[in-house]
């Protein structure tokens, strides 16, 4: 790992290991800025905390800004409190910091599974969500 590297560790969601990656920006001198969950404020902390002794992996981009940048662009978002799952997570955030775009790979892998979904038995809101997520995501293809 190196300083301005979009780093992610394995979470557990309802006692199951792996379900989702948490995302952060590595600023080079142990500590990490990232979405940090509970209080969902983005928030520099040591590595050991954003890793929960969970291994530490690097996401890589062809094409990418230089670390100076990306330090520059996290520290710009501290303390910003305007997480949402859908469209503005961890790694939205991070993707941001690293390449200038906001991007969640793992929202674009789960939303063809939204077609599966009876929405009409969620909530209001989440369906509302879902709803515009999916009409955003299939309408830019």
């Amino acid at each position: 790992m190196a300083r301005g590297d979009q780093i992610y560790v394995y979470r557990e969601f309802l006692n199951m290991d792996g379900v989702y990656e948490h995302h952060g920006i590595d600023c080079g001198d142990g500590t990490v800025i990232h979405y940090r969950k509970p209080s969902e404020t983005i928030e520099r902390t040591s590595l050991r905390t954003f890793s929960k002794g969970k291994p530490v992996y690097i996401r890589s981009y062809p094409v990418r800004y230089i670390p100076e940048t990306t330090i520059q662009r996290a520290e710009s978002r501290l303390g910003e409190r305007k997480y949402n799952l859908l469209f503005n997570n961890c790694e939205h955030f991070a993707t941001w910091c690293v390449t200038g775009v906001s991007d969640s790979r793992q929202i674009r892998d789960f939303i063809p599974v939204i077609n599966h979904i009876n929405v009409e038995n969620l909530n209001d809101p989440i369906a509302t969500a879902l709803r515009t997520a999916a009409h955003d995501i299939y309408r830019s293809y």
